[in-house]
C-alpha cells in the first residue's frame, strides 16, 4: 500500500490520516486514535498494520480509562462496587479500557498533526463521563502523542492512561534485538492469568535490562517500575539491532509504569514481531488496589505525553586518503593559520583541525533535526571538516568536493557517482562524486 497516495481514507478501522515531517511519515485511524505505522526515512518504528483490515492486538492504540488487566473486571471506588465487562474471556478480565474501539472525532487536523477527541460516556461498569483528547505532531525528534483527560461529570472519576505501541527494529523478530531499559523494579505475574503479584528489585534476574543486553528467547509480559530518568528529566526505553538501528519511546513523570510485552503469539506474522513498550500511569491491576489511579475531580484535567523516534548509530569519524585538490588544499591551509609555502604556522589560531561536531554529546540534537542531517555542525567547529556536495552535477573540475561555511548542511545529490553516510549519526545518504574528506 502507498501511503504516500492516501492522506485521508476511511477503513475498517475509520478514517486514517498520514502526516509527513522532518523525515517521518505516520499513520493513524480513528477507532481506538490508533497509530497504525510509523517510518523515519523509510524505516519502520513501530509494528505497522493494514488499516483496511483487522487490528491486530491493541496495535497502537489508546488505552484509556485504564492499560492492563482489570482482575476479575471488579473494582471499588468511592463506596461503589462496580463490575465492568469481562472482554478478555480466556483470562476473566476487563481489559485495555474502553476506547480502544471507539470511533474519535478529528478535531485539528494539518500536514504533521492530528488532534482526535471522544467522551467515555457514563455506563454501569464505568458511570463517569470523561473526554479524551489526544494530539499527535511530528516533531523533529519523532511522534509526539499528548493525551488529556478531563471530567465533564459530577463525581470523581478512577482514570488511568496506557499506549500500546510495539516498537521495532531491523530484523525479523524480538529474538534479534538489543532491549535497553533502566527500571529498577518489575511487578510478577502468576499463572496463566498473569494476576499481578510482588513488586521485585530486577537486579539478579533475568529481567535487569539496565545494562542493554539481548532478548534472545525470553518470555516477557511484565510491568516495570522505580524508573530512572534521564538528563533531561525523561524515562525511555530503546531496542536496537546489531548495528546500533533501532527505535525508542521517551515518556515523563506521568506514567510511572511500563509494560513490555515480547508479542508471543501463535500467528507468525504477531508471534515476536514487535515489543510492545506501554507506558502507564498505574500497574495492572491499578483499579483493583487502588494503586497510583488518578482520582480524576469533576471539571479536572490530566496530561500524559510519550514520544517515538529513531535510534541511529553513533559512528566513529576517520579520515581517507583521496586526490585533494588544490583548492581544498589552501582552504584548509588557510584555515589551519599555516603558510603552503613554509609549512610555518602563524598566529594564535593556528591549530589542528579537530572535527569536534562529531562528539557523541551533540548527536541525539542532530539526528532528525529538521531539513538538515548531522553535517550541520554546532558554530564551534572547525570549517575545515565542512564539505558539500555540488547537486545536480556529473563532472566538477574541482572534484566535487568543497568548503562550506558553518551552518549550511550540504544538498543530496541523485547525479554524482559515489555514495557516502552521514558521519555523524543520521545515516542517510549523500553523493560525493570524486572525492571526500570524511567517511565511515
Amino acid at each position: 500500500m502507498d501511503r504516500q497516495s492516501m492522506p485521508q481514507q476511511d477503513t475498517a478501522n475509520g478514517t486514517v490520516l498520514t502526516l509527513q515531517a522532518h523525515g517521518f511519515t505516520a499513520q493513524l485511524a480513528t477507532v481506538g486514535a490508533t497509530l497504525v505505522s510509523l517510518e523515519y526515512d523509510g524505516r519502520p518504528l513501530v509494528r505497522a498494520f493494514d488499516p483496511r483490515g483487522e487490528r491486530p492486538v491493541f496495535s497502537g492504540a489508546i488505552l484509556a480509562p485504564w492499560p492492563n488487566r482489570v482482575i476479575d473486571g471488579a473494582y471499588h471506588w468511592e463506596g461503589q462496587e462496580l463490575q465492568l465487562p469481562i472482554t478478555e474471556p480466556e483470562r476473566g478480565h476487563a481489559l485495555h479500557g474502553l476506547v480502544a474501539d471507539t470511533s474519535f472525532e478529528i478535531t485539528g487536523r494539518s500536514g504533521s498533526s492530528a488532534q482526535l477527541r471522544t467522551v467515555i460516556a457514563p455506563n454501569p461498569g464505568y458511570p463517569y463521563e470523561v473526554q479524551l483528547v489526544i494530539d499527535y505532531r511530528l516533531e523533529a525528534g519523532g511522534l509526539r502523542t499528548i493525551a488529556t483527560a478531563t471530567n465533564l461529570g459530577q463525581g470523581t472519576a478512577p482514570f488511568a492512561w496506557g499506549s500500546h505501541a510495539y516498537l521495532v527494529a531491523p530484523g525479523k523478530k524480538a529474538d534479534e534485538w538489543t532491549f535497553t531499559l533502566p527500571a529498577g523494579k518489575v511487578q510478577l505475574t502468576d499463572g496463566a492469568r498473569l494476576l499481578p503479584q510482588e513488586v521485585v528489585q530486577v537486579a539478579g534476574t533475568e529481567l535487569d535490562f539496565r545494562t542493554p543486553k539481548p532478548i534472545g528467547d525470553l518470555f516477557i509480559d511484565h510491568a516495570y517500575t522505580s524508573l530512572a530518568a534521564g538528563a533531561d528529566g525523561l524515562f525511555s526505553a530503546s531496542i536496537t539491532d546489531t548495528k546500533g538501528l533501532g527505535s525508542q519511546i521517551t515518556w515523563d513523570e506521568a506514567c510511572p509504569w511500563v509494560q513490555i510485552h515480547t508479542a508471543d503469539r501463535d500467528d507468525p506474522a504477531l508471534d515476536r514481531t514487535g515489543l510492545a513498550i506501554e507506558p502507564m500511569t498505574c500497574p495492572p491491576g491499578g483499579f483493583n488496589s487502588g494503586q497510583d489511579v488518578i482520582a480524576l475531580a469533576p471539571g479536572a484535567s490530566h496530561e500524559a505525553s510519550w514520544l517515538i523516534g529513531p535510534v541511529q548509530p553513533r559512528y566513529p569519524l576517520r579520515e581517507v586518503s583521496f586526490p585533494v585538490n588544490p583548492v581544498i588544499r589552501r582552504s584548509k591551509e588557510r584555515a589551519s593559520g599555516r603558510s603552503a609555502s613554509s609549512g610555518q604556522t602563524s598566529g594564535p589560531q593556528a591549530r589542528e583541525p579537530t572535527p569536534c561536531w562529531a562528539a557523541s554529546r551533540y548527536s541525539q540534537e542532530l539526528v532528525g533535526s529538521g531539513s538538515s542531517c548531522g553535517w550541520a555542525a554546532p558554530a564551534s567547529c572547525c570549517a575545515v571538516w565542512r564539505l558539500s556536495v555540488k547537486p545536480g552535477r556529473r563532472s566538477n573540475p574541482s572534484g566535487q568536493a568543497s568548503m562550506r561555511s558553518h551552518g549550511a548542511p550540504p544538498t543530496p545529490s541523485s547525479n554524482s557517482r559515489k555514495s557516502l553516510r552521514c558521519p555523524v549519526s543520521c545515516g542517510r545518504a549523500y553523493s560525493t562524486g570524486k572525492s571526500s574528506m570524511l567517511a565511515l
